[in-house]
């Protein structure tokens, strides 16, 4: 049960001492809250834990300087007087999540004010710091009353279960925090790496099909890109018409700038003779992806008299 100490002699200062456990807890809340935040956990996992406790803190604060400390009834009035308005649990619980909302706003404001980048870390150390400043305020505005009967002093054994059961919350989330940044830090990142292999003259080669005399010299552009992948500086490409392997020569091929976000770009322009009789040819360009496997381009070749 709560008790109240007689008002120091000559309207002397409270000061920090009765109030120093709350400010702890303020500021014990804060911190939990900033490990939260900060932590990279889910949001859906941040918000409901830290967001309470940053809205408590500040709401508990405004209320402090809005509405004085809590009094239960003003010291020269008699037993049986009604309680002061400030003193309306109600009041002040309603005026403590209002605050709380409000508090929000400040940082965001000053940061645009100021020219901050607004994101999501700045924002949760900018409510951070203003929710700080909030509870020093507090804790002063609360130290500098001159009568002790405005704050609640409990007594010493249930301030020490107080602190060991938030001791014990802050140990719990912090462990919880604790673990969920080592699972983190052991998650493997996957990064996918692939080659792509295509025709390096694409409006040329629109239908697929190519057109050649008999014996005739066809050229064909490839480029070859990675992505998250390195390539080697001259790749090897194969060509098969009709099914045979024939004898082909490399050229290099400019290309325009890469604008697909491969890291690295290989391009060449193979060579080789046409089919001395007429018909119809399918053409296989292969080359060895680093990946171990092998990328492929199909195209007809028209052998015409």
């Amino acid at each position: 049960m709560a008790r109240h100490l007689t008002a120091p002699e000559g309207g002397a200062r409270i000061g920090l001492g009765p109030v120093l456990p709350r400010a702890l807890a303020g500021l014990a809340l804060l911190v939990v809250a900033g490990v939260l935040v900060l932590s990279g956990m889910p949001w859906q996992l941040r918000l409901p834990l830290a967001l309470p406790a940053v809205i408590a803190v500040a709401g508990i604060s405004v209320t402090v300087l809005v509405l004085g400390p809590r009094t239960p009834r003003a010291p020269d009035l008699a037993d049986d007087a009604p309680p002061a308005v400030s003193a309306d649990p109600l009041l002040r619980a309603c005026a403590t999540v209002m605050f709380g909302v409000i508090a929000l706003l400040p940082p965001v404001l000053l940061m645009g004010l100021f020219g901050i980048r607004i994101t999501d870390t700045s924002i949760a150390w900018g409510v951070l710091v203003f929710d700080l400043a909030l509870l020093v305020a507090a804790t002063a505005r609360l130290a500098g009353a001159r009568s002790e009967a405005d704050v609640a002093v409990f007594p010493t054994r249930d301030v020490r279960r107080g602190f060991f059961v938030a001791g014990a919350v802050v140990a719990a989330l912090a462990l919880l925090v604790g673990a969920t940044a080592v699972a983190r830090s052991m998650e493997v990142q996957r990064v996918e790496s692939y080659a792509q292999f295509t025709l390096g003259q694409p409006q040329l080669y629109a239908s697929g099909e190519l057109t050649a005399a008999p014996g005739a010299q066809v050229e064909v552009g490839w480029i070859l890109r990675g992505y998250a992948l390195d390539l080697p500086a001259d790749p090897s490409v194969t060509v098969e018409v009709g099914g045979e392997p024939v004898q082909a020569t490399t050229a290099p091929l400019d290309v325009p700038a890469d604008t697909t976000g491969a890291q690295v770009t290989r391009s060449g322009e193979v060579l080789f003779a046409a089919p001395t009789e007429a018909g119809l040819y399918r053409v296989r360009l292969s080359v060895a992806d680093p990946t171990g496997g092998t990328r492929e381009l199909l195209l007809l070749l028209a052998v015409n008299v």
